[in-house]
């Protein structure tokens, strides 16, 4: 009996934070450099990667580093519909980028670039 609410708590833990963490890429495709390239993603593209929670908001890393972002409401209905994010690309890089959540109150706040 032991073993299996052991087990059963692992299998839960693992199905809990899939749901909690995903990974998107982007490319890009030129021969340049590309700086503070805009993205902006969907709140329903970023749900079809990760269960969106109550009282959070997605947050994004490159490896180690938080990617500078922003929730936007362009609607201006009270709630997020978009998340636009700022990436720096090589020449024909393909970035990996971690999509989390963090409680809406703890949100980072980043220096304005653009």
């Amino acid at each position: 009996m032991r073993t299996r609410t052991l087990l059963i708590f692992v299998i839960s833990s693992l199905l809990f934070s899939c749901a909690e963490k995903a990974e998107v890429s982007f490319k890009n495709p030129l021969d340049t450099e590309r700086t503070d390239e805009v993205i902006v993603l969907k709140k329903e593209q970023i749900a079809e990667k990760i269960k969106l929670k109550e009282g959070f908001l997605p947050f994004f890393k490159d490896g180690d580093e938080i990617v500078a972002s922003q929730i936007d409401d362009p609607d201006h209905d009270g709630n997020w519909d978009e998340a636009v994010l700022l990436l720096d690309f090589a020449a024909g890089e393909t970035k990996n980028i971690t999509i989390g959540q963090i409680a809406a109150s703890d949100y980072y706040g980043f220096e304005k670039r653009t």
